[in-house]
């Protein structure tokens, strides 16, 4: 690849935000940061499709980095667009042609092998900007101009949870309601315990509805619960403590994560939802209460066959919750006059009282 610095490319950019999108993608690539470069160029492309110095750009980019999965549709397009009888405008000469329809054939062979990390980077700060200038356009009913931008800030960000709601109303306002779908599942898969989500659920379609899978959450006491980063809550942002019956979720993996704060317990569980299943999942735990004089300090390990007892402080607290199992527990004196080691089985809502040594 040439590493020495070029020219801007000629632009042709149909709109103001396009005209950024180049200009900091040939920045970037100037410097030498072809992630990100990738990224503006790709997110300029979604706005400027006809761009044949830009295109070509991308496929050499990412073929020399040996990205040929990337390069392959790039390499396509431009023998397509822009070379034999089908070309009408901007086509290129029949000896460019050929090599890139020599690379094409190669690289189509070899990307079969290709296991390159894709070659792109976020683009947060340009993002939001974005993202901020669509919503304007969306609340001025321009819907097939936001859809654009949306598109754009997703590329560059898809970290930004809200485009993907916005998107699906966008999308909806256009009467596409299958495509109005696909985003809000999306977001329920990336956001499914949001303070929003309740509301984009009542935007599915009758048929993304029935795709949806059904979740009942319980424990031994109530418990709070997290769901990815997101606390569970009420339409009115309350938090939500279990039971909670019939959790509608797009199938998916989740990390359920059981918040019992009067038994000072925290845990996360890994479940896999298929569409259309209704399941429950319970968290069985409980307690006990150290009350010994003098104080100790308490360490757990859960008994595991042939494993080698994994030791961990369980804090200084009136009730400490532990999850159902056998365990073995190291009991320490603060004083350090007395210690004790014990074996004990946790069962479901049992309340287990240690108090002599």
């Amino acid at each position: 690849m040439t590493t020495f610095l070029i020219a801007f490319l000629i632009l042709t950019a149909p709109d103001p935000t396009a005209t950024v999108l180049l200009e900091e993608g040939n920045k970037s690539y100037n410097n030498g940061d072809m992630a990100r470069a990738a990224t503006l160029y790709e997110a300029y492309l979604q706005l400027s499709v006809k761009d044949r110095a830009v295109i070509v750009r991308m496929a050499e980019l990412f073929q020399s980095s040996g990205r040929n999965d990337q390069a392959v549709p790039y390499f396509r397009r431009i023998t397509t667009e822009f070379c034999g009888t089908g070309c009408k405008e901007n086509c290129l000469k029949e000896a460019e042609c050929k090599r890139h329809q020599e690379v094409l054939t190669k690289i189509s062979r070899d990307s079969a092998t290709d296991d390159q990390v894709p070659l792109a980077a976020k683009v947060p700060e340009i993002a939001a900007k974005i993202f901020s200038q669509a919503v304007e356009l969306k609340k001025n009913r321009k819907f097939e101009q936001a859809r654009d931008l949306l598109t754009v800030a997703l590329k560059l960000d898809p970290d930004l949870v809200g485009v993907y709601r916005h998107l699906g109303e966008v999308y909806e306002q256009l009467k596409d309601q299958k495509q109005a779908d696909e985003f809000y599942l999306w977001y329920l898969r990336v956001r499914p315990a949001g303070p929003l989500a309740a509301q984009v659920r009542t935007k599915l379609s009758k048929a993304a509805t029935e795709t949806l899978a059904k979740i009942t959450l319980t424990s031994s006491w109530g418990c709070y619960i997290v769901i990815g980063s997101e606390s569970l809550t009420d339409a009115k942002g309350r938090a939500l403590k279990t039971p909670i019956k019939e959790l509608s979720l797009p199938a998916g993996r989740y990390g359920i994560g059981f918040v019992c704060q009067e038994q000072h317990l925290a845990r996360r569980i890994w479940v896999d939802l298929a569409a259309k299943e209704n399941r429950t999942q319970d968290f069985a735990f409980g307690t006990i209460a150290v009350k010994l004089n003098p104080w100790a300090r308490i360490l757990a390990a859960a008994n595991i066959p042939d494993t080698k007892p994994q030791f961990m402080d369980l804090g200084l607290f009136d009730v400490i919750g532990l999850p159902v199992g056998s365990y073995t527990l190291k009991l320490d004196a603060f004083d350090k006059s007395k210690t004790k080691t014990l074996t004990l089985e946790v069962k479901p809502k049992e309340s287990i009282k240690i108090t002599q040594w």
